[in-house]
């Protein structure tokens, strides 16, 4: 049972300021550090500052007080307009902890590990040459470690021959490579990398930061498009690149389930348009607005909410796929969760090692462990 509860100011990767939340439940401590998206959608949870942090959070001590997790969400979730979704997962999380002695994985019970999903040169929000925000890949190997191995071995080389070629502009948030390409010359640099390492592509479009109210505006490849002719355009980029992920290619369901129709061999997967919210992700799928979603638990505020997301996705048929954000900690809770949850794919930035490492370090402990089935 929670007894005291600190806040602490801590620095993201990008050196934003974030929280760090302490419970003390019975005679030990728990913290969770809470990170912070760059591209948010307009229907996450609302992020407070610690000065507005300090000021409610009496008012979460007394409603918390004396309680476990689950029931600990309830109150947040209760609460929730008022103290904001970063407070709340950050208690919501050290009191899970609590709750499985530090071992988040246990909030389920796992069978296979998830492939990683990598960040490999970026764009739109999270800087770099291209509007689209993520150009990714999924590393094919026969553990974990060779997977994520050959995802550093494959980064590394991509920066190398960018470098070669004088278009290398640096790295951005996710410690993705920056590039003087647009959008359609990176995905030819990379379908020659594909084939030659034989792993999958990915493209997250965050197709919300491309719309402008009218038509979706391309500005690296000098192009507006009306929302038929930008899934015509996607579905000849997904059939041209053999694209095996496309992340946020609209900014309805209605457009998901059309890409989906057209696209049936790709993970059409909402962020933006769902937000890890239970009940955005109902619509969605009664609208069959895909066949995947973004986990990311900060969207929605606490660890129960973003559990319920994948447990609809799951009955669905839907892929969830729990995600970092591009301004991160070094807590490793979305490893934790992700194998936890059952999840066939986790997305983790290149400069995010403590989440790679806790899943090798889970890979280790288990006993026969094995990769999923993708």
């Amino acid at each position: 049972m929670i007894s005291e509860i600190r806040v602490k100011p801590v620095f993201c990767s990008s050196k934003s300021q974030s929280i760090q939340v302490e419970i003390k439940a019975g005679r030990q401590r728990w913290t969770a550090s809470v990170p912070v998206g760059t591209s948010r959608g307009e229907k996450e949870a609302k992020v407070k500052a610690f000065r507005e942090i300090q000021r409610v959070l009496p008012k979460v001590k007394k409603a918390v007080k004396g309680k476990r997790w689950p029931e600990v969400d309830r109150e947040l979730e209760r609460l929730l307009p008022e103290i904001g979704g970063n407070l709340a997962l950050g208690i919501s999380l050290a009191s899970a902890r609590a709750r499985f002695s530090g071992e988040l994985w246990k909030i389920g019970k796992p069978k296979a590990f998830p492939h990683p999903l990598i960040n490999l040169v970026g764009g739109g929000a999270h800087g770099g040459g291209t509007d689209w925000q993520e150009f990714l890949i999924i590393p094919k190997g026969k553990d974990l470690l060779e997977e994520i191995g050959l995802g550093i071995e494959i980064w590394t080389a991509v920066g190398d021959e960018l470098r070669k070629k004088g278009i290398l502009l640096g790295q951005n948030l996710e410690g993705a490579w920056m590039a003087k390409l647009n959008d359609l010359k990176t995905l030819d640099f990379l379908a020659e990398i594909a084939e030659d390492w034989g792993v999958r592509l990915g493209i997250d479009c965050a197709a919300s930061q491309l719309w402008n109210g009218q038509k979706y505006s391309y500005r690296h490849v000098w192009r507006l498009f009306d929302r038929e002719s930008h899934l015509d355009f996607l579905a000849e980029v997904v059939r041209k690149y053999r694209i095996f992920y496309l992340e946020d290619p609209g900014i309805t369901p209605e457009e998901l389930w059309e890409l989906r129709r057209a696209c049936r061999k790709t993970l059409i997967v909402g962020d933006d348009v769902y937000c890890t919210n239970p009940e955005l992700l109902k619509e969605g799928i009664k609208k069959r607005g895909g066949n995947g979603v973004i986990i990311k638990p900060n969207q929605v505020g606490t660890l129960s909410l973003a559990g319920k997301a994948v447990e609809l996705a799951r009955k669905a048929g839907w892929e969830p796929v729990p995600s970092h954000r591009s301004q991160e900690t070094e807590d490793y809770w979305i490893s934790d969760l992700a194998l936890g949850w059952q999840a066939r794919l986790i997305k983790i930035g290149m400069n995010d090692m403590p989440k790679f490492n806790r899943l090798l370090s889970l890979w280790y402990d288990f006993k026969n462990p094995k990769l999923a089935n993708l």
